[in-house]
């Protein structure tokens, strides 16, 4: 029944095509017509061979061309650089512009800021840092307007005229060497420095412009 239905799909003529060829044989064509056809055959098959030569002879061309192109001793190229492949060749993240890294810097202050004034106080320990850092702090002769402790970090603030080199200086220094972030008060002109607790880190802590 399949052969039926696709039989029928075809036009009339090809149909009586087919069916005649299947009734009888038709008569073996001239001979100038099997020769003309055995001619033709043999002449694609050159045809053909002489194609595939000219494939490989410009398939050959080609990598001469490329070894020609790279010079004596030169590496072939590496593959294109796929960019959702990470590695140790990915390129850098290009750095913030002014704008975005002050807004990132006023961003961190806020959030120490609040942080720091709803932080309960561990009075025992607050006690002794701000002794210790206010001492720290003296010996290299700064001027200390305050200093405050909570339970996990401390806010100090001072004056100098070189405040990079000072910070430096403090950041090497205990109670202030266990991580912590300055910027200066455009208000007062203060240098303000929030440092942390041994063992505890800044609320909030990250990689920001100012950390020490």
């Amino acid at each position: 029944m399949a052969v039926v239905l696709a039989m029928g799909a075809l036009p009339a003529a090809a149909l009586g095509i087919w069916t005649t060829a299947r009734r009888s044989q038709p008569a073996a064509p001239p001979a100038d017509v099997r020769a003309s056809t055995a001619s033709s055959s043999a002449g694609l098959r050159d045809l053909d061979a002489e194609l595939r030569r000219q494939r490989q002879a410009l398939e050959a061309l080609e990598r001469r061309a490329r070894r020609l192109e790279q010079g004596p001793g030169t590496k072939a190229a590496p593959p294109p650089h796929d960019p959702t492949q990470l590695g140790e060749d990915t390129a850098p993240a290009s750095p913030p512009s002014f704008e975005e890294a002050l807004f990132e810097a006023k961003t961190r202050q806020a959030q120490l800021n609040d942080a720091f004034g709803h932080e309960g106080t561990d009075a025992r320990w607050a006690g002794a840092t701000e002794t210790a850092a206010r001492s720290a702090a003296s010996e290299l002769g700064l001027s200390v307007s305050s200093v405050k402790c909570r339970t996990t970090f401390c806010q100090l603030r001072f004056q100098s005229d070189d405040r990079a080199s000072r910070l430096e200086q403090l950041s090497a220094k205990p109670p202030f060497s266990f991580g912590g972030y300055a910027y200066m008060d455009p208000e007062t002109q203060e240098a303000v420095l929030y440092f942390a607790r041994e063992g505890q880190r800044l609320p909030d802590d990250r990689a920001a412009a100012g950390a020490l």
